[in-house]
């Protein structure tokens, strides 16, 4: 620990980490433990080709998906313009929505500073947003109470002061209404463009592409469109419980909030829930004896995806916007799977004319003749639905549901590809050419020419032959965008009847959309179109690409006179080998980590060849938890061999990993006698059945959902499902001062490196991030000798700085120390005690987050002892003072670095300034490498 020494200005350090601040430390941390709850669930590993998911709630969601560059894909520009255009529309995404601010404002004549009562300037203004209309506009109301007077804003000093551009130039104003709308010539309105840039769901589109990719950048994305999306009028954080002020299910973008949900943001469940609930009665229970769509497909089909994503995601517990927690998820999912099996074979499947198609009324659409629409079908909208029709079939378990939907969708299929799709219309004026695309309506027509639509047309009716005019090419383009939303239908109907014929009329629809075999595609990637152009083609279409690889069920031969025999899966061989070997290991006293890992690539090559043959086995689902089981047990055991941890620790992991083969061993061959139970010298016992359950990585300081490599982090788990160690433990260093990578049985491995362990308990484990981590998105396995398994991702910054807390939750008062005899506050600005003649209070704060990521660029402050050169970062980190009447000061850094006696801790000594005297609570922050830390509270008196 950095202490003040013999001269004022003299420091000096001692390596010993005393031991109550350890005891106070680790206790604080243990009992926020208890404080958050989260709902991840078990991962799927993936095969050579398909991307991977970090579990199988977000795998629904999200995939399947094939990895971007894969040489299975033969439609490269889906690949290219996927990279690019989705960082081009996500950058025109505001971090900050347009919105009206809180409180109000007050302006003088000839000022450019703006002064708030109430507001919230840093949270609700972004200078720095996409121009041209959310960089810093501001509208503010003027005097004579009805004009907006608009400004733009040049910079923030704090939630209550704002600098514009240009002095205020009409008549003061005072409490006056601001918002940040803003109408351009070119653009629109401000709030129309915080809608129309995430219609058709941006920020689900920028997480698939993030597991398609691996590149952070498309994560870190998501993220920023879901939180902004979040803040939106229509949600307000999930305060907005005033239905008339929600969007519409067309438009309201469901699946990037659940990603965003399950990715570190669970407060989020109680409002998506009480939305979906509320449509999903208004637009479909309650017309479930319909003759038609109630609304159309568009409406009706985003609502079944969204309520069967639901019966599936939708956690346990979750907290509740107006405080507590629901403990009810399990019932709620239920309720949504038995209202989308009924609903989809007693509403859609019903309502589906014979030919495929599903037609409706819309009676408040206005076509261009004056009248209404009547009995029409718009593809694209089917589409959509297609999209929930899909989802259900792939989450139910009844067989009769299965058996309706599965028709209805290949009903649909027929009808989309060989009645509604102009693929053998040419283009009159547009010589070589072909429409190859889905009208924008098709059947019936409007209350006034009742027959416009019946062989397909436009809102103007349809004007045979179909002309391109003066576009050309691109009118041709622009058609193929109605073909959008089909691909992904296709493929599942391939999936699962093995009938080529759909993967071939796929194909044929995804090669008029990013084919460019004849020359023209369609506008995914326009620079002139809305970005809605970009996400309505790359919503659903990536999942063609993984399904049209195979089928999850094989079609039924023709008989013949002489059939051939069928081999049987190959995954079965595979999983027996690798039980084989781990059993092999699991009895060997001397194991080397080579060996190891070659047992986990044959796991992992044998799971992945049992994803796309789970078709052939009954306990698909059985067989799938042990084989991820086995692999996490014998990933775990590598790192802990590599890290050079008990080696009985290490035995015992092998010995589990080959238990689980077994028991998939078994399932997949019935008849083949099941793997004793285990027995080993400790008495381990096993549950028969595994459970993997959620590690949810956080700070130990803050609780933040990033952490840093080298840094101290914490693991919340669930105790319902799978406790993270069986019983509460402290750890201690060795001699050496080395911490163990397994405490309690337990260990914990962070993208295939051992972490070193400080406290472990059934919900909290507190550990070091190892150094050498390096990928945002690595897997976090935590596990036992037990058998229990929990299991998470991480999400990592180079620095991400975070104080702590005497009740370590983040926000609380602060653990801080005088440096003088190490006493906690309240503190005085002087500390007559010091030694030399500056009185100044030197005080010492806690952190963690800080050290990895910031370069020593002074080194003449650096510490040099015996046992050579302490790094002082002071010169890159400073410390904010907030007082509770809003001034801020900058404190003097002292030191800045490791502390040196526990592994990710890190150290601030700074100097109380005479101006906080009598100050009463103030609130400390750090900034390192443009990063802030949490807020913590120190009392000066």
């Amino acid at each position: 620990m950095i202490t003040q020494g013999r001269s004022a200005r003299r420091l000096h350090i001692s390596l010993s980490f005393p031991k109550i601040l350890y005891l106070v430390l680790i206790a604080a941390l243990a009992f926020a433990g208890t404080r958050i709850v989260t709902a991840q669930s078990t991962s799927t590993d993936a095969s050579t080709d398909l991307a991977s998911f970090p579990s199988v709630e977000v795998a629904l969601i999200a995939g399947p998906q094939l990895k971007a560059g894969s040489s299975l894909n033969p439609y490269s520009r889906f690949d290219s313009i996927a990279a690019s255009r989705a960082l081009v529309d996500a950058r025109q995404y505001p971090s900050i929505p347009t919105n009206t601010l809180t409180g109000t404002v007050t302006a003088s004549q000839g000022s450019k500073i703006v002064i708030g009562n109430g507001t919230r300037f840093t949270s609700q203004i972004d200078p720095a947003g996409p121009a041209p209309l959310f960089n810093g506009r501001l509208r503010i109301r003027d005097a004579d109470g009805t004009t907006m007077r608009v400004v733009q804003v040049a910079s923030i000093q704090s939630d209550s002061q704002l600098t514009l551009t240009a002095s205020w130039g009409y008549s003061a104003v005072t409490g006056a209404l601001a918002d940040t709308d803003y109408y351009d010539e070119w653009e629109g309105w401000a709030h129309d463009a915080t809608i129309t840039r995430n219609y058709y769901d941006l920020a689900l589109c920028l997480y698939e592409e993030y597991y398609r990719t691996g590149d952070v950048q498309y994560l870190q994305e998501a993220r920023r469109v879901a939180d902004s999306w979040w803040q939106a009028p229509f949600c307000k954080a999930g305060t907005e419980r005033n239905s008339s002020q929600w969007l519409q299910p067309r438009a309201i973008s469901l699946g990037g909030l659940m990603l965003r949900a399950l990715d570190g943001r669970p407060e989020m469940w109680d409002w998506i829930n009480q939305y979906q609930r509320h449509y999903w009665n208004e637009w479909v229970m309650n017309h479930i004896s319909d003759s038609q769509l109630f609304g159309g497909a568009r409406e009706s089909g985003y609502l079944l995806l969204y309520a069967t994503w639901l019966s599936r995601v939708l956690p346990d517990t979750f907290p509740l916007t107006a405080g507590g927690t629901a403990t009810n998820g399990a019932a709620l999912r239920a309720a949504y799977l038995s209202d989308v099996e009924r609903a989809a074979v007693n509403y859609y499947a019903r309502v589906q004319y014979p030919d495929g198609s599903w037609r409706w009324d819309d009676p408040w659409a206005q076509a261009d003749d004056g009248g209404t629409l009547k009995g029409i079908m718009q593809p694209f909208m089917v589409g959509l639905l297609l999209e929930g029709m899909v989802a259900v079939h792939r989450v139910t378990t009844n067989a009769n549901v299965k058996a309706v939907v599965q028709q209805a969708i290949t009903r649909s299929c027929d009808n989309l590809y060989n009645i509604t799709y102009r693929r053998e219309e040419a283009v009159p004026d547009v010589p070589g050419k072909y429409w190859r695309s889905q009208w924008y309506y098709y059947y019936g027509g409007t209350s006034v020419h009742p027959n416009w639509f019946e062989h397909g047309g436009s809102d103007q009716g349809a004007a045979l032959p179909n002309k391109a005019g003066t576009n050309g090419t691109d009118s041709v383009a622009s058609a193929r965008h109605m073909n959008s939303t089909l691909p992904q239908a296709f493929g599942y109907a391939y999936a699962i009847t093995g009938d080529e014929r759909y993967k071939h009329w796929g194909e044929d629809i995804m090669d008029s959309s990013f084919g460019m075999s004849d020359g023209v595609m369609g506008i995914a990637d326009s620079p002139y179109s809305q970005p809605k152009a970009y996400t309505m083609n790359y919503r659903a279409s990536g999942k063609f690409l993984a399904w049209r690889l195979g089928s999850q069920q094989n079609p039924s031969p023709s008989p013949t006179p002489t059939p051939t025999p069928k081999p049987g899966p190959a995954s079965t061989g595979m999983v027996a080998t690798a039980y084989s070997t781990a059993s092999s290991l699991a009895a060997s006293t001397s194991v080397t980590v080579d060996q190891i890992n070659a047992l986990t690539t044959s796991i992992e090559q044998a799971y992945a060849t049992f994803n796309t043959e789970s078709g052939s086995f009954s306990s698909a689902s059985l067989i799938n938890t042990d084989l991820l089981a086995a692999l996490y047990f014998s990933r775990a055991a590598a790192a802990l061999s590599a890290a050079g941890g008990p080696a009985v620790g290490v035995q015992n992991r092998l010995r589990i990993a080959a238990y689980r083969l077994g028991q998939a061993n078994n399932l997949m061959q019935p008849g083949v006698a099941p793997p004793p139970v285990l027995s080993i010298a400790d008495s381990l016992t096993v549950n028969p059945a595994p459970i993997i359950g959620p590690a949810d990585t956080r700070s130990s300081a803050s609780l933040a959902p990033v952490v840093a490599p080298a840094s101290m982090g914490v693991i919340l788990g669930d105790t319902t499902q799978s406790p993270l160690a069986a019983q509460t433990s402290y750890a201690a260093p060795n001699a050496n001062g080395a911490w163990p990578y397994e405490l309690a049985g337990v260990s914990v491995t962070v993208e295939g490196r051992a972490a070193p362990l400080f406290y472990v308990s059934p919900s909290r484990i507190d550990f070091c991030v190892p150094q050498g981590v390096t990928s945002n998105g690595a897997e976090v396995l935590v596990t036992a000798q037990d058998g229990t398994i929990s299991r998470g991702t991480i999400a990592l910054a180079q620095t991400a700085p975070a104080l702590f807390s005497a009740s370590a939750v983040g926000a609380s008062a602060s653990l801080s120390l005088n440096s003088a005899g190490l006493i906690a506050g309240p503190f005085d600005v002087m500390t007559q005690g010091n030694l030399g003649t500056d009185k100044r209070t030197r005080l010492m704060i806690f952190a963690t987050g800080m050290s990895n990521g910031v370069a020593d660029t002074d080194v003449s402050n650096d510490i040099r002892t015996t046992a050579g050169v302490i790094q002082n970062l002071s010169e890159s980190v400073s410390v904010e003072a907030r007082t509770s009447d809003g001034r801020i000061f900058w404190l003097p850094v002292e030191y800045a670095g490791r502390q040196g006696g526990l592994p990710g801790l890190d150290q601030i000594n700074i100097i109380l300034i005479p101006e906080l005297r009598g100050t009463g609570n103030v609130e400390l922050t750090l900034l390192v490498a443009q990063q802030r830390s949490n807020s913590v509270t120190v009392q000066i008196r």
